[in-house]
């Protein structure tokens, strides 16, 4: 198997990530064993998943929506009592919360499905029930430790420092 990224030969069909490049291979080698198709589940899960644009243009719709229907029920108001007029101002209010809340998801928002937290925990456990990251662990015994001895004939007294050396110049 070959890298796809950089084109480095493999050593084994078992290697997760490429020597040279470090490109996760685990993906390559699922998508070589289905012959080069990939699963039509997981597009059509992610298909169902909403982006955060689309859940904050629908959360804006329902505002303006819910806008429309108090207005309704304010004109209604007004109709059967004449000073209910003052109530249009929260309605006014909530149809503007609506309309910026669209207009804040439809221009910044990201318009890629993002996946819960859950999904992506359940996804990482199973890989790592799968494929472990690091090989089992291997106890190699350490030969007894001996610290190297000291020779004391080769320690020296330590340099004289400067005040001491300049003392004995003024001495002298």
């Amino acid at each position: 198997m070959f890298c796809p990224k950089c084109s480095q030969p493999q050593v084994s069909e078992e290697v997760r990530f490429c020597s040279r490049c470090g490109f996760p291979l685990s993906g390559v080698a699922e998508l070589l064993a289905r012959g080069g198709a990939h699963d039509d589940d997981d597009v059509a899960t992610v298909n169902r998943e909403l982006s955060p644009r689309q859940i904050g243009m629908r959360k804006g719709f329902v505002w303006m929506i819910m806008s429309v229907v108090l207005a309704v029920i304010v004109t209604i108001f007004t109709i059967l009592k004449d000073d209910a007029f003052v109530l249009f101002v929260p309605v006014t209010v909530c149809f503007v919360i609506g309309l910026t809340r669209a207009l804040h998801a439809f221009l910044l928002g990201d318009a890629r499905p993002q996946q819960s937290l859950s999904k992506r925990r359940d996804a990482l456990n199973a890989n790592a029930a799968n494929n472990a990251a690091l090989p089992p662990a291997q106890s190699i015994p350490v030969p007894t430790f001996r610290q190297p001895g000291v020779n004391t004939s080769e320690m020296m007294s330590p340099p004289p420092s400067v005040t001491e050396r300049t003392t004995k110049l003024i001495d002298s």
